[in-house]
């Protein structure tokens, strides 16, 4: 809701109207503890969102210090009073910080705090926004671990693996592509994938022909390194894409068959 549309709904609705309308916005912010402090950082408003992030019901804390909901580290620390004291000061307080429950319990949120004061500009205290981080938290950490999974299999594949855009551009590559052409990740990500091939229109060829068909399996090319050593792969890759189906790029294995080769040489 934009100011305009705030002044115009408070010009149109009763003082007990406006009160119940409050009411019934910080009653419905159940994923968010909206507390109110006086200007010595007191609780004098809970809300059903905060009774479900700290446990403690409005009785349990009206009237008490807000202290009781930082952790007991940055009580101890000045940390929790320094927060109070930037709100006092520049009107705002954001950021993430470690929370404590009604159980002891601990958790980080993200915390809005910010001044409030009355019709004449005189600070009467302070409004408190919190969001538990917790599941967020679980999620980005999960994350990483899936991440930090899928980059081992690939750093510890024996082919030089690599992923291209739409039009063959390298987006990331593993050590064996880097041991295979002499260059650094660095180096190789953002260039085109056909230049390092005695022939890129053969190479350029392979990903157009992975576009065409969603993969493409023992498609044999020459790679070329930056010390002019060539070596013959096998490319084998297959198209990747976003979780609405939208095509991403290309996935591609580059295997070596140097020595297949010269076996099937001799065999003939």
């Amino acid at each position: 809701m934009t100011p305009t549309e705030s002044s115009t709904l408070a010009r149109e609705m009763g003082l007990s109207e406006q009160a119940a309308y409050l009411h019934s916005i910080l009653e419905g912010s159940t994923e968010y503890a909206i507390i109110a402090k006086d200007p010595d950082g007191h609780i004098v408003g809970w809300n059903e969102g905060a009774r479900r992030i700290y446990g403690y019901n409005a009785a349990d804390v009206l009237g008490k210090s807000a202290l009781v909901l930082h952790s007991p580290e940055d009580v101890r620390s000045g940390r929790a009073k320094a927060c109070l004291d930037e709100a006092r000061e520049h009107g705002k307080w954001e950021g993430r910080i470690r929370r404590a429950r009604k159980d002891g319990t601990q958790f980080t949120a993200q915390v809005t705090m910010t001044l409030r004061r009355d019709p004449d500009g005189t600070p009467i205290g302070f409004t408190m926004i919190s969001r538990d981080l917790t599941e967020a938290e679980r999620v980005d950490r999960e994350l990483r671990e899936s991440q930090e999974y899928n980059r081992g299999l690939i750093e510890s594949n024996i082919d030089a693996l690599m992923t291209t855009d739409a039009l063959g551009i390298i987006t990331d590559v593993n050590r064996q592509m880097c041991e295979m052409t002499g260059f650094a990740s660095d180096q190789l990500i953002g260039t085109p994938f056909k230049t390092y091939f005695t022939d890129p229109k053969r190479a350029e060829d392979g990903i157009r022909k992975v576009l065409a068909d969603d993969r493409v399996t023992n498609y044999e090319l020459t790679l070329r390194s930056r010390g002019g050593k060539e070596t013959v792969v096998s490319y084998n890759a297959t198209t990747f894409r976003s979780a609405d189906g939208r095509l991403k790029g290309v996935f591609a294995a580059a295997r070596d068959i140097t020595e297949q080769k010269r076996l099937e040489e001799q065999i003939r």
